[in-house]
């Protein structure tokens, strides 16, 4: 009887989990369709650079609990199996994605915002100074879930990495 409940409640724990990730998801797109809306302006104001940085800054909240999520996955999977070491919970983490992190990665959205914050030179400064501070927030919650191989994908590291040369021919108190 102990176990039918308990498998009831983990069935409802994971029914409530799809919902959670299907309305995370759906938030996820609609704050993306948001800055897309400013993206495709030809001229832009200090407001709109402020809904694009809130914007980006929900959707990274987003991901995050979604890596939280799939983080939490791995470590139930090995709780309820036993076997699983250290290593495959990192594999666990760095094959299931969720459908945040595919839109992120099929959109390129990384990559966009840099180009676009490229176009507008007297914002540039506090827009690569976001970019940085959603970086390090994902790499460090990366890092501290094991999903440290979700930096190999080109669409996360080639935006990084082309963040990081702009910077550095500037001072660091620019940045």
């Amino acid at each position: 009887m102990f176990s039918l409940t308990s498998s009831n409640s983990k069935s409802n724990n994971m029914k409530k989990s799809k919902s959670h990730q299907t309305v995370s998801y759906e938030v996820f797109k609609d704050h993306w369709k948001q800055v897309q809306l400013i993206f495709n302006k030809s001229l832009i104001s200090e407001d709109d650079v402020e809904i694009v940085k809130n914007n980006l800054n929900q959707m990274i909240f987003l991901l995050m609990d979604e890596l939280n999520t799939i983080a939490n996955l791995a470590l139930n999977t090995n709780k309820l199996i036993g076997s699983i070491d250290t290593n495959n919970i990192a594999e666990i983490n760095n094959r299931f994605h969720g459908p945040i992190w595919a839109y992120l990665i099929n959109n390129n959205i990384f990559e966009t915002v840099y180009l676009w914050s490229l176009s507008y030179p007297e914002y540039l400064f506090d827009l690569k100074g976001e970019q940085l501070k959603y970086y390090e927030s994902l790499i460090n919650h990366m890092q501290s879930n094991e999903q440290t191989n979700l930096l190999l994908y080109n669409q996360l590291y080639k935006p990084l990495f082309s963040l990081l040369n702009h910077c550095s021919t500037h001072t660091s108190e620019e940045i």
